[in-house]
């Protein structure tokens, strides 16, 4: 304690000591007048501390100094950075410009992270392609996974439909249709029919062909034909010469027999008929009546000899030959009978025409019924074969229908043929009144003496009447009787059933007419066969006769 107070009083006194220097010191200054140069800084001030400006008397090298205050921050803002997807952000803060002294610092914003949005997948279709499902972000589109392009499908076509239909010279158009669902685009296009081979066309024709038997009335086989299936319910064509002398049939197609039931149309001319079978679900052969051209491949199938589904080849030599009013396809197919009414096939299948005849003596001159004749075909009511065979046997018929068409002389009650040979006048006629078919003839004997004789033949055989004239200078011996077709010849005593007239002796006037008659007949004979008629005296019962 007593250590401290000196130590106080030693103090004193030398501040005392001091003080008292000072003051004679500064007594001694105002004697002086000093020289200051001007202020010079010499500390520059910082923004955190302060400068110093100095100046120093040039006589006594007395400086003198003078603060300068501290400059103090000049404030920046640093802006805030938003934080993205994949980089931080940052918050507002501040520096100092000068200095650069952080005055607010920064705080880190951790990043966002992507928001991710998908991106639907994208079917494809027939002509644009199509994407698999992808993602991106939504805040900054960033690809998260990538779509990947899927190749357009193409078109898927139909087998077409048909809008003109190819013909065995002509190619045809198709409509095809894309059969996706979402497209359904369409586009027309030319298509030509398929063609075979030979052996293809062999495998589709036994399906469609038919074997035709023939049989009498006895029940006798007499013939075989052919022919083709034309509907599915048992439609068949053939020739017409194939059935006109059948009293019934039987129709083969694919080894199963069918008997025909009737005949549904026919025309001799044409030489075409549609018979008709219990059938159904037939294949049926397809049938082109568009022209045809020369050069093309054709095949012929049917029996000839008997021989079933022979097949033979060859090609048309000629397109369009018309023959007897009829439009015929010339080929060298081999045809023999059997062939009759059976199919000439083209390349695609098709039937072009009716196997008909040929030329024996010829080197492979064959012809088939142009198929587009069956449009000329008159459907009229069905008649069996029977009943056909009786009308195409029934010899007033043939005569009535070959004098209808080869009339020489008509008016309004009767036609007639007419024939002049020497001194006579012979002819075939027709009652239109009536339809009595007749056939007379005059004699000029001579002498002004005439004798005509005619002989009606619209009645039963047995029961033929006959009307006779015998004429002179105003005289008429007239006769009107029956004569027995099957007993009647150069010797039968006539026995009228009127006699008008006595100028000549009976019994030689009516040997006279029988004369007449049997006259009348030899020419009824030689007519047919000059003109192909079909009938001839024996067909209407005089079988007892010789003729020449």
């Amino acid at each position: 304690m007593q250590m401290k107070g000196f130590l106080s009083v030693i103090a004193s006194l030398l501040l005392a000591l001091v003080l008292c220097l000072c003051f004679t010191a500064c007594g001694e200054e105002q004697e002086h007048v000093h020289s200051f140069s001007a202020w010079n800084t010499t500390t520059s001030p910082t923004c955190t501390t302060e400068g110093r400006q100095t100046r120093t008397c040039s006589s006594c090298d007395t400086s003198e100094y003078i603060p300068i205050p501290a400059l103090g921050h000049k404030k920046v803002i640093d802006n805030a950075v938003a934080a993205t997807c994949l980089a931080e952000g940052k918050t507002e803060g501040s520096h100092c410009s000068v200095c650069n002294i952080v005055i607010k610092p920064q705080n880190t914003i951790a990043a966002l992270g992507h928001t991710a949005v998908t991106d639907a997948a994208v079917a494809p279709t027939c002509t644009a392609q199509g994407k698999t499902e992808g993602s991106h972000c939504s805040a900054c589109d960033a690809i998260l996974v990538e779509q990947t392009a899927i190749e357009p499908l193409g078109h898927q076509y139909d087998a077409g439909v048909v809008v003109t239909s190819a013909s065995c010279v002509a190619a045809g158009t198709k409509k095809y249709t894309c059969t996706v669902a979402t497209c359904k685009h369409t586009y027309n296009a030319p298509y030509d029919m398929a063609t075979f081979t030979a052996t293809e066309i062999y495998d589709k024709a036994i399906k469609f062909v038919a074997e035709i038997t023939i049989y009498d009335k006895t029940g006798e086989e007499v013939g075989v034909g052919a022919g083709f299936v034309y509907s599915r319910d048992g439609r068949i064509v053939t020739n017409y010469h194939v059935i006109e002398d059948a009293y019934s049939a039987t129709v083969t197609i694919n080894k199963k027999t069918y008997a025909v039931l009737s005949v549904l149309a026919f025309d001799v001319d044409i030489d075409l008929a549609v018979l008709k079978i219990n059938a159904t679900g037939l294949t049926v052969a397809n049938v082109c009546k568009k022209p045809v051209k020369v050069g093309q491949t054709v095949w012929a199938i049917g029996s000839p000899m008997g021989l079933t589904n022979t097949l033979s080849q060859g090609m048309i030599t000629y397109a369009d030959r018309e023959l007897y009013d009829v439009s015929y396809v010339q080929h060298d197919a081999s045809i023999a009978g059997g062939n009759s009414g059976g199919p000439l096939i083209n390349v695609h299948g098709e039937v072009i025409g009716i196997n008909t005849f040929y030329f024996a003596d010829s080197q492979n001159l064959n012809f088939a019924v142009f198929a587009g004749e069956l449009d000329n075909l008159y459907y009229g009511t069905p008649i069996s074969l029977a009943d056909l065979y009786e009308l195409n046997h029934d010899p007033y018929n043939i005569l009535t229908n070959w004098l209808t068409e080869n009339y020489t002389d008509y008016s309004s009650y009767e036609i007639c043929y007419d024939e002049i040979l020497e001194d006579a006048w012979f002819s075939i006629g027709m009652d239109l009144q009536t339809g009595d078919l007749y056939i007379d003839a005059l004699w000029d004997l001579g002498d002004g003496v005439e004798c005509y004789v005619l002989l009606n033949l619209s009645y039963d055989p047995s029961q033929y009447v006959y009307y006779a004239c015998l004429s002179y200078d105003g005289y008429q011996n007239i006769v009107i009787g029956r004569i027995n077709a099957a007993t009647f010849n150069e010797n039968t005593v006539l026995t009228p059933i009127t006699y008008e007239g006595n100028y000549w002796d009976e019994e030689l006037v009516l040997e006279l007419y029988c004369a007449g008659i049997i006259d009348l007949l030899y020419w009824f004979d030689w007519v047919s066969f000059e003109n192909g008629i079909g009938v001839t005296p024996t067909d209407f019962g005089f079988a007892a006769l010789e003729w020449v």
